[in-house]
């Protein structure tokens, strides 16, 4: 079933495709720029995903111990309710299918009842830190707009993960405060291996421009 070309349907298929935008973006400015940004952004990245896998799995296990003790799983996601309204994708009992718009590597159908914590937080929130830090700590402060950008985003992605039945509040928050964490972490690593290497951080000298004093001369013929 199409969605309707609505407004609300833009937002929704934006927000929940921004992770690939974002990606394919930073790498594309990296590329035309003839630098490793773009490398050392999505090698920042996997660490993150690995990271929120590995929690998720965590979490898993905790669910799985207390389905033993017939006690009641606390991070799974939240099946529909059958007198809520279906959307497009949507099931009664399962999540709807454009909460996952592509399978990441290590794909475990198990895995992926699991809700805590969100790694789509986990990924607006891993970026928007490590940019944010690069302005921060530049003296001309370029790059706001982008971070404004990217804050929005991500609060509109959240906004629908959870209206939609994706996330809950509690994986949203969880993975808002590991991904950040994670984000600042490799950034003061990358700082400190090579400041140039940083989303506006220092820039390279080499590449820097300089006016030098001109003598003109002129000449009649």
């Amino acid at each position: 079933m199409a969605l309707k070309f609505t407004l609300s349907n833009i937002l929704q298929f934006y927000t929940f495709i921004s992770p690939i935008f974002i990606s394919i973006f930073l790498l594309l400015r990296s590329t035309m720029d003839y630098n490793i940004k773009g490398i050392i952004y999505l090698t920042g990245l996997l660490v993150n995903y690995i990271i929120g896998m590995a929690t998720k799995s965590l979490f898993f296990g905790m669910d799985s111990n207390s389905i033993q003790n017939n006690r009641k799983p606390q991070f799974q996601r939240t099946p529909i309710k059958m007198n809520w309204p279906l959307h497009a994708g949507q099931t009664a009992n399962a999540m709807p299918d454009y909460c996952n718009v592509f399978e990441g590597p290590w794909f475990n159908n198990a895995l992926s009842g699991t809700s805590m914590p969100s790694l789509n937080s986990m990924f607006h929130s891993f970026t928007f830190a490590y940019i944010l830090m690069g302005v921060a700590n530049n003296p001309n402060h370029p790059g706001i707009p982008f971070v404004l950008l990217l804050g929005v985003t991500a609060l509109t992605n959240m906004f629908y993960r959870h209206s939609l039945f994706c996330d809950k509040w509690m994986d949203i928050g969880v993975g808002i405060i590991l991904g950040a964490a994670i984000g600042i972490i490799w950034w003061f690593l990358i700082n400190a291996w090579d400041p140039t290497y940083t989303y506006y951080g220092k820039e390279d000298p080499r590449k820097q421009c300089k006016l030098a004093k001109t003598k003109f001369s002129c000449s009649y013929a």
